[in-house]
């Protein structure tokens, strides 16, 4: 006999099989009697992530998995996972509820850029709603050699619309990337006063062939070494320090600060 729902709460505890963690525990007095549900829940942590709810029925998408108890498909590299609504075998009928991040949207990019070429990332909306990116609130964070975090603005004029569903992509220009030191960068994003982050390495996008008249000298000879480097972008000032070893005749210790143009440097 119970008389309000908190009567219940150790005993649906004890008599029901409700450990998913995709499930919640729900009890009930109803005319003196408890009643236990298992229902399903509104958010879970999966793979470290957080995942909520939508009321979007789709088809189940991605790799089957167990999970406890339950069985859900993992397709969380597009930021979404499902698990049952309706399945049936015999008419090949998969329908599953859809679970998005919590932020309600990923950011998908490359691990690399290059200094002074365009930067794009692609934005993704994992729910069936427009939404807003927030100019101010977005920007690249950089982390200086001293440890501070600097934050640079990013180059767009104002917000973004972000539609149901859609894809935006976020482009920095080459103009804007040549600024850029090299080193890890993070961009964050601000959508619905929601923000996520996404880690990026900046290459300054140098080579160096090192060229010489020949092959093979004789003792006390001169060689004739040429640099040839080439450069994506402008550097206003940086340091060559070229080093060499030979037995027994000293060693090769070169150093000289200039200044990179794009394109190609030759010095011999």
């Amino acid at each position: 006999m119970c008389r309000v729902d908190d009567d219940c709460s150790q005993y649906c505890k004890k008599v029901s099989n409700c450990s998913n963690a995709f499930f919640i525990l729900e009890s009930r007095c109803i005319e003196g009697k408890c009643i236990c549900k298992c229902k399903l829940g509104e958010k879970i942590r999966y793979n470290g992530i957080e995942y909520v709810r939508t009321n979007e029925i789709e088809r189940c998408r991605g790799y089957g998995r167990n999970f406890g108890n339950l069985t859900i498909w993992d397709n969380s590299d597009e930021g979404v996972i499902y698990t049952p609504y309706h399945i049936d075998l015999s008419r090949n009928e998969f329908k599953c509820y859809k679970w998005v991040e919590k932020q309600g949207f990923i950011i998908k990019g490359e691990s690399k850029y290059i200094r002074g070429d365009d930067i794009k990332f692609l934005i993704k909306n994992l729910e069936n709603k427009d939404k807003i990116l927030s100019r101010r609130e977005s920007y690249l964070a950089f982390l200086e050699p001293d440890g501070k975090l600097k934050k640079l603005q990013l180059p767009i004029e104002r917000d973004l619309k972000l539609d149901s569903n859609g894809n935006l992509t976020l482009k920095l220009s080459s103009e804007f990337s040549k600024n850029l030191k090299p080193g890890k960068y993070r961009l964050i994003v601000t959508i619905e006063n929601k923000s996520k982050s996404f880690e990026f390495e900046m290459e300054p996008g140098v080579e160096i062939k090192i060229n010489t008249d020949k092959e093979n000298y004789s003792s006390f000879e001169t060689v004739n070494i040429t640099l040839e480097i080439s450069s994506h972008s402008d550097f206003k000032k940086v340091r060559l320090l070229v080093h060499g070893l030979s037995h027994g005749n000293g060693s090769l210790n070169y150093e000289r600060e200039l200044e990179l143009k794009k394109g190609t440097t030759n010095i011999t």
